[in-house]
């Protein structure tokens, strides 16, 4: 866990399912300002929405993070 904080969040599940099928999150502050650049560059390539842009697992290995 790094930050205890969801990069998803909605209190209504039908807002927050909608957040996650079209891959609209945030790295809300405070509780993502301590958590580095490269680690956020890091969900930003998993969670990509097009498959064809998201990280393969050769290329999560490799990231820096």
């Amino acid at each position: 866990r790094l930050c205890g904080y969801p990069p998803f969040y909605d209190e209504n599940d039908a807002k927050l399912f909608e957040q996650i099928l079209q891959a609209e999150y945030e790295f809300d502050s405070p509780y993502w300002d301590d958590i580095s650049d490269s680690a956020k560059d890091f969900i930003q390539h998993l969670m990509e929405k097009d498959p064809s842009k998201r990280f393969t697992c050769e290329q999560a290995l490799q990231h820096p993070w």
